[in-house]
């Protein structure tokens, strides 16, 4: 006779099962990339203290107004799993009182399926001695039946959708004469919260369906799997955003600017940003200087103030300036030069093909400058000495007495003159 019970006892409860928890969305006519989420880390094991999530519902004062009911509902599930233990004792068996068979379609398959499933939902109703007067327990989904989907279909790597399908009905889930199973959907967003804060008591909202509830959380393992390194607790490193390259068709890190590598952790000192509010750092030949600017409404130049303090102070010395924005290397300060492109008011200055101009050391300077300070001196000089001969020649000619050379001339013509006549 025990034999018979445990057997019977085994038919009808099942130990708790594990599904799969990764998750890589369809490529279709939109979506032509590699994704890859895992909820694995969100999972309840077997060896969990407890084995299920549980969160307790929180009510508006609008709710309260349109439902005059005293108690909360509280809600037990798994993550990719049949959660590992019973949440409450109600929920060990089906309540005929709730449970409308008739129904549901599924109750032959329901039947005797009284054990682990993936989700339930449960309240106690206490008196004013705060006696339990009522107990109540029904499975939100069915075991083996969790989907995966997208959390939006136009951002695919802003999260993913958990769907418990096909849980209990009851009459208060008809829409007039169709009649709708339980569900719940985990809508989970990436987003840089631990594990750790999933539990907090949230507000489980019921959508625009009858007891179809809904959950939105922003967790770290709702990110995909190319965003995120491993052990860390930060996607793109906290530095960047997840997105789908369209050249390599996979997701993957874009980071900030200042920022590089796979997953954004590693400095970019060749990329500095500059914005209308911001003060970024400038150094040329060992000067320093503090940028201030964003783009022109039309992006054809960076507009920027170029200030002596570093926290760009209005009342330092400043100079603006208008610098265009172009593929080609534009000089910035002293020998600091970038490529300078916008995004919105904001500019980035990227100087990783711009290498500084070329200038001479201050010894070679030194020397170049006395060199050309020695030409100059024997320029002087020579023009000097130039000068003074010719003054000497000229004084020389000016000393002869030419005048008597014209009276010789003039006395050897008359002399001339007398022997020709005689």
């Amino acid at each position: 006779m025990l034999l018979l019970t445990l057997l019977v006892v085994l038919a009808f409860t099942y130990d708790s099962q594990d599904y799969g928890c990764s998750y890589s969305p369809p490529k279709d006519d939109k979506l032509d990339a590699v994704i890859t989420y895992d909820l694995t880390d969100l999972r309840k094991e077997r060896d969990d203290s407890i084995g299920y999530w549980q969160l307790v519902e929180k009510r508006t004062e609008e709710d309260k107004h349109d439902d005059k009911r005293t108690y909360l509902y509280h809600y037990a599930f798994n993550v990719c799993a049949d959660v590992r233990q019973m949440p409450h004792p109600r929920c060990e068996t089906p309540d005929d009182k709730f449970i409308d068979d008739k129904m549901n379609p599924l109750e032959d398959q329901m039947a005797g399926e009284n054990g682990l499933h993936p989700a339930f939902q449960w309240y106690e109703e206490k008196d004013s001695n705060n006696t339990v007067v009522a107990k109540y327990c029904v499975r939100v989904s069915r075991r083996n039946l969790i989907e995966f989907d997208l959390l939006e279909k136009e951002h695919p790597t802003r999260g993913v959708k958990l769907i418990y399908h096909d849980g209990d009905w009851t009459a208060q889930c008809n829409a007039g004469s169709a009649a709708r199973p339980r569900k719940l959907v985990l809508e989970l967003e990436c987003g840089n919260n631990p594990i750790s804060s999933f539990e907090k008591q949230v507000e489980v909202e019921e959508g625009p369906e009858r007891c179809s509830y809904h959950l939105r959380r922003k967790v770290i393992t709702a990110c995909p799997r190319e965003c995120v390194k491993s052990g860390s607790n930060k996607y793109c490193g906290g530095q960047g955003h997840c997105s789908v390259d369209t050249q390599i068709k996979q997701a993957r890190c874009f980071c900030n600017v200042g920022y590089q590598g796979e997953f954004c952790e590693e400095e970019n000192p060749k990329e500095l940003p500059s914005t209308p509010s911001g003060c970024q750092e400038v150094t040329s030949n060992g000067m320093t200087k503090y940028l201030q600017g964003g783009c022109s409404s039309d992006g054809r130049t960076l507009d920027g103030t170029l200030f002596t303090d570093p926290n760009c102070n209005m009342g330092s010395t400043s100079v603006m300036k208008h610098f265009a924005v172009s593929q080609d290397c534009v000089t910035i300060f002293n020998d600091f030069r970038a490529q300078i492109s916008c995004f919105g008011h904001g500019a980035i200055l990227d100087h990783r093909a711009c290498p500084a101009i070329l200038t001479q050391a201050p010894s070679e300077a030194t020397v170049a400058q006395g060199i050309s300070a020695w030409v100059i001196v024997m320029c002087l000089l020579l023009m000097v000495l130039l000068g003074v001969s010719l003054y000497m020649c000229y004084k020389q000619t000016d000393g002869v007495q030419l005048k008597n050379y014209l009276v010789l001339d003039e006395n050897r013509g008359s002399e001339m003159a007398v022997e020709q006549k005689a």
